[in-house]
């Protein structure tokens, strides 16, 4: 196809914008749950922890590796950690919104840190 004076190259193309979109993106997320003051906490649809950020280990006590792959309700007084998965099976059969969405912040409810003392917190929990 070539010779030693006509020397041919291909280029192969991939476009990747997509790709450098969703990296940036996560990247900012990331940077913004680290920085936040506020304890973020990521679940997935079965209620176990994707992510956990630096407030929420101050303000629950654990370590983000030792409770990334667990389920949130060890977040919670055992009153509610028990409901919690049919809360949440709840939501995703019907879509019938009780915390999740619903614009604005409920109070009254209780986090349970790492040595098993509570404490009043606000709430607010949006679907992504």
């Amino acid at each position: 196809f070539g010779d030693a004076q006509n020397r041919y190259f291909v280029a192969y193309v991939k476009n990747i914008t997509e790709k450098v979109v969703l990296d940036y993106t996560s990247k900012v997320m990331d940077t913004m749950t680290e920085l936040s003051p506020l304890s973020i906490i990521l679940i997935n649809t079965t209620g176990v922890i994707m992510q956990f950020s630096r407030a929420g280990e101050r303000e629950f006590g654990f370590k983000a590796e030792n409770i990334i792959g667990k389920n949130v309700s060890m977040l919670m007084p055992d009153n509610h950690a028990v409901k919690h998965d049919t809360y949440l099976k709840r939501y995703l059969r019907t879509g019938l919104k009780k915390v999740i969405g619903k614009g604005g912040v409920r109070d009254g409810i209780f986090g349970k840190r790492a040595d098993g003392s509570t404490f009043p917190m606000e709430l607010m929990v949006q679907e992504i």
